[in-house]
Order: C-alpha cells, then structure tokens, then sequence
C-alpha cells in the first residue's frame, strides 16, 4: 500500500504509525479479531442512526480503530458501515461541525492509502467533501457580514497570508474542516479522471475563497489543488472567462508571502495557467514584474520563475516591465549556470531569447558583454550540451545581431539628417555611437560628423568563430541560426581591414557548396537564409565577381522558375538580385533572366513591388546616352505593354 504524504499531523500521526507497524504487528487469532470487529462494527452502525451525540461517538469508536492496521482493510471493505459514513457526509449541511470534522478524519485516514481510493470515489466521498467545503464557505461568508463580531476574528495573525481584501471570515473550526476536506481531494485528485470530475463539479470556484484562510496548511492543500488542476485547458478557460473568479488576482498577492513553501505553489500554478494565452495576460495584469526579479534570487523557486517569466516576455508590454524592473543584469548572472543545469538553462535561454527581442534590453545585454559570454559558454559546452543549449543560446545571439544591424541603418539614417530620433527606441545612449563636432561660429549646435560604431568591436572577434561553426555545422536547425547571425553582420562587424570578399576567397569551397544545397530537397528556413545570405554577400566587386565564378545567379534562378514555389522565397531571391544589379559583373547575369522577373509582376503586392524595382534598375543600366532603351529594355516596355492590355 502506497501512502501519500499529505497527512495532518495531528489528525493522522496515529493512523500512520500504526500502517507503518502493520508487519511486525502480532495479535489474537483471526477469528478473534474479525469476531472483534463485527461487533464494534455492528454497535458503530446502530450508534449512526441515533442522535448527533451518539453519532459522533459511532464515528470515534471506528475511528479508533483505524489505529490498529488489522482493522483498516475490514472497515473500508464493509458497504454497509462505509455507505452510512459517506451518507452522513452528505447530509453535513444539518449535522454539527463537529460530526463533519470526525468523518473528515476517518475519510482522510482511508485517502492516504492509494488501494483505498477508488472504494472512497465509489462512495463519492469526493463530492460529498465538496459540499462540505461549499457549506462552511457559505457559514464564513455569513460570519463576515455578522456585525457582532469582533475585529480581533478577523485578524490576520503574524507571518501568515496578508491579502489586501477579505470576503470570508473563517473560525478555527471551519478551517479544520475545510482543510480535511481539501486534503481528502487533493489525495484523490492523483486520479486525473477524479480530478476532472472535481473540476467540472466548481472545484477551482471552491478554492478561491480558500485561498483567504489564515492557516498555512490549509493554503498550502489549497495550492496543491490549484496547481494540480491548472493543467486542464478547462481550468485556464473558466480563470480567463469567468469575471467573478479572482484566483489569478488571489495568487499574485501570494507571491509576497514570506512562506517560501506557498511562494512555490504559486509560481508553479501561475506557470501552468501560462500557457493560456488570455490567462498570461491577467497575470500580466495583476503581477509585479519586479517581484519576479527579486524571486530568481530564491534557489528552490528560480526555474519555475524563469518559466513564467519566459510565458509572459512574449510580449511587447511585458519585455518592456521586465527591463524597466532591472531584470537584465540577473539574467546574464544566471546565465553562467546554463552548463551545469540542463532545467534552469533552458529556463534563461528561452528568456534571454525574448528579451533580447526588445532593442533597450538587447543594447542593455550587449553593454554587459553578453555576446562574449555567450561565445565562451558555446566553446565550453559538451557535444550533448550543444543538443539541447547551443540553438537556444544562438537564438540569443541572433536577435542581438538584428539590433547590431538596427543599430547601424539607425545611425546612417541619422547621420543623413542630422537628427538623433531615428535612433530614440533603438538606444538609451545615441551620443555614444556618434562623432560630433562643433559647428561654424554662427552657431554652437555640434554636428554629427561620423559614425563610432566601428569602434564598439561587438562582433569581429567571433566573426571566424561564426564562419567556422555555421560551415561544419550538421544540424539543419543550428545552421540556421548561425546563418541568421552572418545575414545581420555588416563589413563595420568583421576585423579590422577585412571584407567579405577575404572571407569568400579563404572559405571559398565550403561557401560554394553550401549554396550549391539550395537546389537540394532542403527545408524552407534554410534555404530562405542561403539566400538572404548570398544577397548580403554582394557588397564589393570583388564579391561579385566570386559570385558569378559560382554560376549562383544560376541557381537561383532554377528555384524561381519552380512552380508553386514558396513566395517569401521569391521575393528574397527578388531582393538578391536588386543587390547583384549594383555591380556589373552579376547584372549581366540577372539580365538573362529577366523573363522569370517579369512573370514576377502579375504576383502579389509584396512580389510584384520587388520585380519593378528589378526592372527599373535593368532599364535604367540598359539604355544609350541618350536615354534610348536598349533591347533588355525594349523587351521589358513590351511586357508592360502586354501586361496593361491584359489588365
């Protein structure tokens, strides 16, 4: 017989001792003991039938004898005694506290015994344990709007739950039933198709006002509850719908209870109701997002305050409460520990990911050096680490690569108009990435003079590291990812005096045969990055001229010839030869397909944009002196002409 550990002490500590007692036990004969038990049996029974006095004295009688294990088998094997029991349970609305307290006592010894528990759900004693609890709320609720009691009833003592609003006011009684009741359910609740049926009899409904009680046992089954039935997409449901059910607002208020045991619970809890989109955004709601910071600090409850930070950062207005609490430094302290802890490592990559979506935050982690220590904890990492943290970690990276680029077109946009609000959202300090000088005498306005980004060496130290990685690299999903990085880094990235085409000419075979996979029965993400890649790569005529030694114009072109081929895909091969037209060596090769460019403007909008700037740059390179169009350009005023008439 398994026992569960949900016991109260005082109420249980006998009939546990006894179970545990139960093999080196010795007795009167079988005979005697079953003939022992049938009258005591016998006499309980007929003592339930009588008044309230004699009711309670049937009940301890049997309750007494739950303290020798021999008898526990026979008393929850006898239909007649156990269906009087469960019957009287039922009926607790017209019955003293006191009698609902003693069957809760009997009703809690038979629950810790996993063997038992299906020969309570058969007597229902899980429903009947509901409508105790639903009784006694109703009496707290009664007791509340009493004007003669005292204030002092009412009080919280110290160190327990402080909630800023109480509807109920319970008495020590009733939390004593309650909480049999609760930890009754919360042991049958380990059947999870008893556990269903609580739920759609108003289990959650039930325990909200629970969470008001002053007893920290009686919270503690509460959560235990809660937590346990917060892995029902039903649960998430009614807490997002019903607007009279405050549990949400009741479990954020315990996250400042100073019991670390109940702060648990609740994070936990909240974790579980998470994944329902409607259920995050109350939490959002009703949390604050500094105490979730405060919480990492706390060892046993820093996973499952990660987790629930990571559900709630994927969104805009939390990343934002997130990095105005201060967050970001205590990510990258924990970040250390990714190695040694395969849990709370994910739990911070996954964070550290959406973070890094928010531009402040991602300048924030890249000031504190959060580049470098992510490329130190990849170099440090196993080969088994690497399956389950490398693509994570480079996910961070990637996004911090996307703000590096933001960064820079910020900046020359700025530089381009003399104004620094291009870059106000993307930065907290523009003036760092700015050389100013002052301008003439008529004025003291300084002038931004030059760009200082160059300066900042974020990446040029990784950049062979990157290269090296993503080129071995055999897993589709990390090269991915590494592909990303390289498609965000400009030439102000790479080492001092080094441009792309020097790393063409010194990776050149394992470039080459990397874009040569992009005619092979590859997944679309991979395919997307060569190209977006290949396009990035034409930034010199160096590069070109490389380009065009490969013949990759002509792949591309194979794959844009391709029916029903994926249209996001068209448009960046689309945008790759916009970036080959600037220089002669790859134009003329974009040239030869212009047909498959011009079919591209009967697509959609986004397609169809993409093609006519295309075309605009082939008419503009192939035409005379004197403006005349030459044949590519006759050829493509003739399709237009073709396509309007259609139209």
């Amino acid at each position: 017989m398994q026992l569960y550990p949900r016991a109260p002490e005082e109420w249980t500590g006998d009939v546990e001792n006894t179970i545990s007692d139960l093999c080196n036990r010795s007795g009167n004969s079988d005979s005697d003991t079953s003939e022992y038990f049938d009258q005591v049996a016998e006499e309980s029974l007929n003592l339930l039938y009588q008044g309230d006095g004699q009711k309670l004295k049937g009940i301890n009688t049997v309750l007494k004898l739950c303290r020798d294990a021999r008898f526990l088998e026979d008393i929850i094997q006898n239909h007649q005694l156990m269906s009087a029991f469960a019957r009287l349970f039922g009926e607790s609305e017209n019955l003293p506290t006191n009698i609902s307290f003693a069957l809760g006592k009997l009703f809690l010894a038979f629950s810790l015994v996993e063997n038992f528990q299906q020969i309570l759900s058969s007597h229902r004693v899980g429903a009947f344990a509901l409508g105790v609890i639903g009784l006694e709320l109703k009496r707290a609720l009664h007791r509340r709007a009493d004007p003669t009691l005292s204030s002092n009833d009412a009080m919280q003592p110290n160190g327990l739950v402080d909630l800023p609003t109480r509807y109920y006011s319970f008495s020590k009684k009733q939390e004593h039933v309650i909480f049999l009741c609760l930890s009754i359910l919360d042991n049958l609740a380990d059947d999870m198709a008893v556990l269903r049926k609580m739920i759609k009899k108003s289990l959650v409904s039930l325990l909200t006002p629970c969470l008001q009680q002053k007893s920290i046992n009686s919270i503690l089954v509460t959560l235990s509850l809660l937590k346990k039935a917060s892995i029902f997409e039903e649960t998430a449901t009614e807490l997002s719908t019903n607007t009279t059910c405050s549990v949400i607002s009741e479990l954020t208020h315990l996250l400042n209870n100073p019991h670390i045991k109940i702060v648990q619970e609740v994070t936990a809890t909240l974790f579980n109701l998470s994944f329902h989109r409607d259920c995050a955004n109350l939490i959002s709601a009703e949390i604050d997002h500094s105490m979730l910071g405060a919480l990492l600090q706390e060892p046993s409850i820093c996973t499952h305050t990660l987790q629930l930070m990571y559900h709630l950062s994927s969104s805009d207005e939390d990343r934002q409460q997130l990095f105005e609490s201060g967050i970001v430094p205590d990510l990258l302290d924990l970040f250390q520990h990714i190695s040694s802890h395969q849990e709370l490592g994910k739990g911070i990559a996954g964070l550290l990911v959406n973070m890094s979506l928010h531009p402040l935050c991602a300048e924030e982690m890249v000031r504190l050096g959060a580049i470098n220590r992510i490329f130190r904890t990849i170099r440090k990492l196993t080969k088994s680490q690497r399956h389950y943290s490398s693509q994570i970690i480079v996910k961070v990276l990637r996004n911090l690569s996307i703000w590096t680029k933001c960064l820079q077109c910020r900046l020359s946009e700025a530089l381009l108009i003399q104004d620094i609000a291009p870059l106000l959202g993307t930065t907290q300090h523009p003036g760092s990435y700015f050389d100013t000088v002052k301008e003439e005498i008529s004025t003291d306005e300084n002038v931004l003079h030059t760009s200082l980004y160059w300066e900042k060496h974020f990446w040029d130290a990784h950049v062979d590291f990157i290269m090296k990685d993503a080129l071995q690299c055999e897993d589709d999903n990390m090269l991915v990812e590494w592909l990303g990085i390289l498609n965000n880094l400009t030439v102000d990235d790479l080492p001092g005096g080094v441009q792309w085409h020097d790393m063409l000419d010194e990776y050149h075979s394992s470039i080459a045969d990397h874009f040569q996979k992009l005619l092979d029965p590859l997944h679309n993400d991979f395919k997307l990055e060569l190209i977006i890649w290949l396009g990035e790569l034409c930034s010199s005529k160096e590069s070109s001229y490389w380009i065009t030694s490969y013949n990759l114009i002509a792949v591309l072109a194979d794959l844009l010839s391709r029916p029903k081929q994926d249209a996001e895909m068209r448009l960046q091969i689309l945008l790759a030869y916009e970036k080959f037209l600037l220089y002669e060596e790859t134009r003329f090769q974009v040239a030869g397909v212009v047909d498959q460019i011009i079919d591209c403007l009967n697509e959609e909008c986004s397609l169809r944009l993409a093609a006519e700037r295309c075309l605009i740059l082939i008419e503009e390179f192939d035409c005379e002196s004197d403006g005349t169009p030459g044949e590519i350009g006759m050829c493509i005023l003739q399709r237009r002409y073709e396509e309007m008439i259609d139209c």
